[in-house]
């Protein structure tokens, strides 16, 4: 065997030990990215539930403040009237 066809097969056996190597470490890193695509997508739902949950308390809240503000208004404008009627019977 001639000394080029040695280094030739030599350096094939290397590189082929290598793209193997290569590749095994391809897998063990798309395992874990997919791990933690999965764990991402947890936190992702449970944030979803945990902001719908916290949605219609506000929600209520915000509804309940609204019909305050309402009554609030209502009640306003009855003094507001009944004001100008005390004003009107004074005066005359």
């Amino acid at each position: 065997m001639d000394i080029n066809q040695f280094l030739l097969i030599l350096v094939i056996v290397v590189l082929t030990v290598f793209l193997v190597v290569i590749g095994i470490q391809v897998f063990f890193v798309l395992q874990d990215l997919r791990k933690t695509l999965d764990k991402l997508s947890k936190v992702l739902t449970d944030a979803g539930s945990i902001t719908e949950k916290i949605k219609e308390p506000v929600n209520s809240l915000s509804s309940f403040s609204s019909g305050f503000k309402a009554i609030v208004g209502v009640v306003d404008s009855l003094k507001s009237r009944n004001e100008k009627g005390e004003k009107k019977d004074n005066g005359k």
